[in-house]
């Protein structure tokens, strides 16, 4: 078991420094633009799982009951509730730690990252011209033996040239990072530190990553408790917003896929008591979803939900699915006000199959045409049989017109997709178990939303993420005594939840779907997510009043047997 910080292994070049205004504080803490190394590949790590075993495999929504599948604290009961510890039913499946059946899924060596390498010629600045050895800098000089080139500086910033660093603002060279085209990488030490602030509700970390590129603020807290065909306990937690009713839409409990729907209330609570936050108004109470379908085979998760013109669009996964050949996965309820009577449509099958049949968000409309559609939709390694799915946040475009239109296929063109292949994966070897797990993305990471933040170039996935400080074993033994089931990290601590950023000009200018990096990335402590041990279900991001929403796993907890999520919210647009 890996003891060290695996920090002391990264390298951070300071790039700039800049001052910030913290949300809700009127103290300006400066902070550093940084550039972080992903550690090398670690010799021969064992082959990569299809996740799962041969009765059951770990998953995310801690679901319990006749096929197994493990709850959140453990505990059995009448619903068959299983654990994040591994404990399970009679097919063995776990729960979010990656505990599961007789394989498992796979892990990741938690290498990766590209070296960013720039111009071949070593080329200067933006009014720079050179000559045969170099180029010049900002006042256009530069000549035979002027600077830069191969081996000399030039650019207006920054140092060039096939085996120096140059660019505008960065560092580059074939065999250096950065340069003119590189993206701009926002990396602070302090966002993927093992030892960081864990938020409370009334003295929240912002990482500095997401500092450093919107405005951001917590607002606080609500309940979200409803009846009807399922309730909310034990909830899978995907969201869905209604712009028209100003309301949120839940997937509840994991054994019944339904959805119900909550009027977010006028003021938000910052209490430590969770008996004393509001409760939402029920506008409808839990539906079954799944089970309305027209054509296709059936499906047993709710990934996404999405309001398309007071319609209800609905993706959904099998969620241990071992031949990988399920492409059922989308339905269109025609009233998203009223569930239980609707007219319905499905199952469609969204062309990216469970490389992007997870969560819908819209496209601002500054990217409809560089990203070439006006929704997107995307998923990761988020349930069993990992191999089928995208080893990091994908992005695929789609109309929902064209959904409602369609008789069977809808198509959905990748943007950001990273499959298990050599090359391809977000980090090398993104499905390996290692004691070096890369602080990109892992065998345990989750993107359970995606979302592109209206007048800002970004895309952001949250989700979690865990071993990057202890590494990722199979049925191993935890240092606090815990035999897990499958995989899960070395330090029985060692999770928290996540964030991802890219950039969108990177997205439409790489060649390849699986080129892209994201640009930030690091640990966003929640306030009531007890040190990252809550993890993040569900997310929808009102783009109207710039808030994101976000359901926390089994936070609403008030009673000795209840386990509903909590939702927070935030302000989140674009930098002043």
């Amino acid at each position: 078991m890996k003891s060290v910080s695996k920090l002391s292994k990264i390298a951070v070049v300071i790039g700039a420094m800049f001052t910030l205004t913290a949300c809700g504080s009127g103290d300006e803490p400066e902070v550093a633009q940084s550039i972080v190394e992903t550690p090398e590949t670690p010799p021969a790590p064992p082959p990569p799982a299809t996740g799962g075993g041969d009765d059951g495999s770990g998953g995310d929504d801690g679901s319990g009951g006749d096929d197994g599948s493990g709850g959140d604290d453990g505990s059995g009961g009448d619903d068959g509730s299983g654990g994040d510890d591994g404990s399970g039913g009679d097919d063995g499946s776990g729960g979010d730690d990656g505990t599961g059946g007789d394989d498992g899924s796979g892990g990741d060596d938690g290498t990766g990252g590209d070296d960013g390498s720039g111009g071949d010629d070593g080329s200067g600045g933006d009014d720079g011209s050179g000559g045969d050895d170099g180029s010049g800098g900002d006042d256009g000089s530069g000549g035979d033996d002027g600077e830069g080139g191969d081996d000399g500086t030039g650019g207006d910033d920054g140092e060039g040239g096939d085996d120096g660093e140059g660019g505008d603002d960065g560092t580059g060279g074939d065999d250096g990072s950065g340069g003119d085209d590189e993206p701009t990488q926002v990396l602070f030490e302090e966002d993927i530190a093992e030892d960081i602030v864990q938020s409370t509700p009334t003295n929240v970390n912002i990482p500095l990553g997401i500092q450093a590129t919107l405005d951001v603020e917590y607002l606080g807290a609500f309940r979200v408790l409803a009846g009807g065909e399922s309730n909310s306990s034990y909830a899978i937690g995907a969201l869905g917003f209604n712009s028209t009713t100003n309301s949120l839409y839940m997937a509840g409990h994991a054994h019944h896929n339904a959805i119900a729907e909550f009027q977010i209330p006028n003021e938000f609570s910052k209490s430590e008591d969770i008996s004393a936050i509001p409760l939402a108004g029920v506008l409808q109470e839990y539906t079954t979803i799944l089970d309305k379908k027209t054509d296709g085979n059936s499906t047993n998760r709710i990934t996404g939900i999405l309001n398309y013109e007071g319609k209800l669009f609905v993706s959904s996964e099998i969620w241990y699915d071992a031949s990988a050949r399920n492409m059922d996965n989308l339905q269109i309820f025609d009233d998203a006000n009223d569930l239980t009577s609707s007219a319905f449509k499905g199952m469609l099958q969204l062309s990216s199959g469970a490389l992007g049949a997870g969560y819908m968000s819209k496209i601002p409309e500054p990217h409809v045409e560089t990203l070439g559609g006006e929704y997107l939709v995307g998923w990761a390694t988020n349930y069993s049989i990992t191999s089928r799915y995208s080893q990091g946040p994908s992005m695929f475009v789609f109309n929902p017109q064209n959904a409602i239109e369609a008789d069977v296929t809808v198509e959905a063109n990748a943007k950001v997709v990273y499959p298990l292949e050599s090359g391809k994966e977000l980090v090398d070897g993104a499905a390996d178990y290692s004691d070096d797990i890369s602080p990109i993305w892992g065998p345990l990471s989750r993107a359970i939303y995606g979302f592109i933040i209206p007048g800002t170039d970004y895309f952001m996935a949250i989700g979690s993420h865990g071993g990057i400080h202890s590494g990722v074993g199979y049925k191993i033994t935890q240092n606090d005594g815990n035999l897990c089931g499958g995989p899960c990290s070395y330090d029985a601590a060692d999770y928290y939840n996540y964030f991802w950023l890219f950039d969108i000009n990177d997205i439409a200018a790489s060649n390849e779907p699986w080129e892209v990096k994201p640009v930030s990335y690091g640990k966003w402590s929640h306030p009531y997510d007890e040190g990252g041990f809550v993890k993040v279900l569900g997310a929808v991001y009102d783009d109207s009043n710039s808030r994101l929403y976000i359901s926390l796993k089994e936070a609403g907890q008030v009673g000795l047997y209840d386990r509903p999520p909590l939702i927070i919210s935030y302000a989140l647009s674009a930098k002043d």
